[in-house]
């Protein structure tokens, strides 16, 4: 959806996947793009992967990890958390960090560009690698990660190439 907002990444999206999907099997007959898409030239698709990673950021697909509990205290820089503390992260606060973000609240795929200014900190310097965590990690990382990246890079390439898409309501606000 939000690439529907910006017909610029839209249209960026469709190239890429001509380029690279498409145009390899010019001249080929009766070749559909579920022919054409495999697990080597889907991770060719970098732009739609920052679009992808962009959009979950934007909008997690849950909005609090699961609750845990401390089995000690502990301390994170200069909060004391104590033992037996139930606590939940608040995936839009920290996907929308602006410490972490620039212009958090914009929708730029350039954030995960490693030539991109946006790339980084508004202060210039890497970003925390926990600032961005829509599957979370570590022992509890999400089991469908795999699943829904993998499923991304075939179904939204596929809609990409064969549809158009606007919205109906031409009054919903676009930024």
């Amino acid at each position: 959806m939000n690439c529907m907002k910006k017909p610029e990444y839209f249209e960026k999206i469709r190239k890429e996947i001509d380029t690279e999907i498409v145009q390899p099997f010019t001249g080929e007959k009766n070749t559909g793009i579920l022919d054409m898409l495999d697990f080597e030239n889907v991770y060719n698709l970098k732009y739609y992967s920052m679009c992808f990673y962009e959009s979950l950021r934007i909008q997690a697909p849950v909005l609090n990890s699961t609750t845990l509990q401390l089995t000690k205290t502990s301390k994170c820089n200069w909060l004391t958390i104590s033992e037996n503390t139930a606590i939940t992260i608040d995936m839009r606060c920290l996907h929308h960090n602006a410490k972490e973000w620039i212009e958090p609240e914009k929708f730029i795929p350039d954030r995960f560009d490693p030539t991109s200014v946006y790339f980084f900190t508004p202060s210039g310097s890497k970003r925390n690698p926990y600032s961005f965590a829509p599957f979370l990690g570590g022992q509890r990382i999400c089991l469908g990660k795999t699943f829904a990246e993998t499923v991304s890079k075939f179904v939204g390439p596929t809609l990409a190439h064969k549809y158009s898409f606007e919205f109906e309501d031409k009054s919903i606000p676009l930024d």
